[in-house]
């Protein structure tokens, strides 16, 4: 995630620097490319969950008497 968010951080930078908020349609488009190349990358496989054992219900202990 952290890898779209780096582009589209640029992307506002130079947008707030820019005279009147303004980009050219060279920076732009540069800005583009860049935020749908990071879209596209390939990522590592998320991880897998833990597996867990299925455990037997614990078992209240005896007391005297009780039945």
């Amino acid at each position: 995630m952290s890898s779209v968010v780096t582009p589209v951080t640029d992307l506002l930078t130079e947008v707030l620097k820019a005279d009147d908020g303004k980009l050219s349609a060279e920076a732009a488009q540069k800005h583009a490319d860049a935020i749908k190349a990071a879209i596209d990358a390939p990522r590592p496989p998320s991880p897998r969950p833990p597996q867990h054992r299925s455990r037997p219900p614990p078992t209240t202990p005896r007391r005297p008497g009780w039945t």
